[in-house]
């Protein structure tokens, strides 16, 4: 699609003020922002002037010099796609005094062909006009930075991971195998991997593979501990975290992970937001009467995701569940969902894979409906239990 020429952005402009969904802030700021420019498409809604279209060189300060001379901060409201600068951006300028929306990328509809930065400007104004637009929920300064430690921790793992490939591969090809435990990377076989015989070039390059090992593990270990005096320090963080905890499936990590990235999960009106948060709803590509099973969207959080299809997989083996006697130590309402939940799964897990589902498939599917009982813990469950020690108080 070319780039929109000029008549067509005067007429966006003038229908813009006809749509019941801009009345709050009459002015409406569209930004395509970059590290080195920002273009601005400002329109207001009221008279369909177009304010400002052009190209800002520079920083937050520049954007904010600029988008001053459209008009009052009261009245203009900014939006922007959400992309590296994280949530910066939005801090900025909501320091400086201005309302600002971060547009979810996924919300923004496909457009196939060349495009431009103002074309991206224009149409996000439309389609915000339009309410096609989802918008991104900001976190706490606390929990983002938090987030950084959290995911950090993942990318290690994955780095690490990815070192002891490398070493085995290595190890085959030389053809030298460990065989004295059944999986490796127990102590036996890390003190095995320091006095293994092979040639000198070979024996170099495992030493230093194996210490890069080491010190990722012990970053790993530094990680675990600040994660852990985080939930500790945070009365909310660790209410949670314990909650999360007694799910069956979900560890430590899953728990931390479901508390950082989760956050307040009444900001979902229904379990289905928070499916399609994750990214576990299937697409659509319905049309005629015909509705085809396609894969899921993938569009949400990664980690959660990752976290919570792990935690599913427990519901596909009876003995990785909770035995009863442990469950009605919990308090009842949270024994009773946990209850509930492990019944519902592993049931439900059973009956796929009977009727011949793919298992992968079939985690995947208990995972989206283990996220409605873990938005149930979060919104209901843990607001029940807390009544119930407000009337024991009193």
């Amino acid at each position: 699609m070319n780039s929109m020429d000029r008549s067509e952005t005067v007429k966006i402009a003038k229908s813009a003020w006809n749509r019941n969904l801009v009345d709050e802030k009459p002015i409406v700021v569209s930004c395509d922002v970059h590290t080195q420019n920002t273009y601005i498409f400002g329109v207001d809604t009221r008279s369909g002037e177009i304010k400002m279209e052009h190209n800002v060189f520079g920083g937050i300060q520049e954007v904010c010099r600029a988008v001053s001379k459209i008009g009052r901060k009261e009245d203009m409201i900014i939006l922007y796609e959400a992309g590296c600068f994280g949530f910066s951006f939005y801090r900025k300028l909501t320091e400086a005094g201005y309302s600002c929306k971060i547009i979810a990328p996924n919300s923004i509809p496909r457009i196939n062909g060349p495009k431009t930065d103002r074309d991206d400007a224009i149409r996000n104004f439309d389609y915000f006009c339009a309410g096609l637009l989802r918008f991104v929920w900001i976190p706490s300064k606390t929990a983002e930075s938090a987030r950084e430690c959290l995911r950090y921790r993942y990318q290690l793992v994955w780095e690490r991971t990815g070192e002891k490939q490398k070493v085995q591969a290595m190890l085959k090809r030389q053809g030298v195998i460990f065989t004295e435990t059944k999986k490796p990377w127990s102590k036996k076989h890390y003190a095995w991997l320091k006095i293994v015989v092979l040639p000198a070039e070979v024996r170099i390059v495992l030493d230093m593979r194996r210490k890069k090992i080491e010190r990722l593990n012990e970053d790993i270990d530094e990680l675990d501990i600040k994660l852990r005096a985080l939930m500790d320090g945070n009365a909310n963080y660790r209410r949670l975290y314990e909650a999360y905890l007694k799910m069956t499936g979900i560890g430590p990590l899953g728990a931390v992970t479901w508390v950082l990235e989760g956050h307040d999960l009444n900001r979902f009106a229904r379990p289905s937001n928070l499916m399609s948060y994750l990214g576990l709803v299937p697409k659509k590509n319905s049309s005629g009467g015909k509705d085809p099973a396609l894969r899921i969207t993938k569009a949400g959080n990664a980690y959660l995701r990752y976290v919570t299809i792990c935690a599913a997989r427990c519901y596909g083996d009876r003995r990785l569940t909770q035995k009863t006697e442990d469950i009605v130590k919990y308090p009842k309402p949270i024994g009773d969902l946990v209850k509930r939940s492990q019944d519902r799964l592993c049931n439900r897990y059973l009956h796929l894979r009977q009727n011949k589902k793919n298992g992968n498939k079939a985690k995947v599917a208990v995972a989206r409906e283990l996220c409605g009982f873990i938005w149930e813990m979060a919104t209901i469950v843990l607001v029940q239990c807390e009544a119930e020690e407000m009337k024991k108080a009193a």
